[in-house]
This record gives structure tokens, C-alpha cells and sequence, in this order.
């Protein structure tokens, strides 16, 4: 997605919430999509954005 700027301050949210749910035994796959959720939406991304940044980031995985 062009021009989306998420700020730093979401990816550390997200980062530290995912190690969060990962300590209390959460499945780190579920941990780590929710900390990419919250971040991009505590960085300032919409829910559009969200979806859109999360579902080109696991199609460069694959």
C-alpha cells in the first residue's frame, strides 16, 4: 500500500502485546496477528489499511 506511514509507537504497542499473549500461552501465530492489528491501528492505519497491510505482508511469506 502506497504512502502508509504507520508511526514506531504502533509497532512497539503491537510488538509488546504479542509477547504478552505469547507469555500467557496464546498461540504465537494468534499473538503475533493481534499485535499487527493493534499496532497498525494505534499507528494510525484505519481498518482498510489494516486488513490491506496484514494481507500483503503474509503474501510476501508465502
Amino acid at each position: 500500500m502506497e504512502g502508509l506511514t504507520i508511526g514506531w509507537y504502533g509497532a512497539l504497542a503491537g510488538l509488546a502485546l504479542a509477547i504478552i499473549l505469547i507469555l500467557r500461552k496464546l498461540n504465537p501465530v494468534y499473538a503475533l496477528f493481534l499485535g499487527a492489528i493493534a499496532g497498525a491501528l494505534i499507528g494510525g492505519a484505519n481498518l482498510e489499511q489494516t486488513v490491506s497491510v496484514l494481507v500483503s505482508g503474509t503474501q510476501s511469506v508465502m
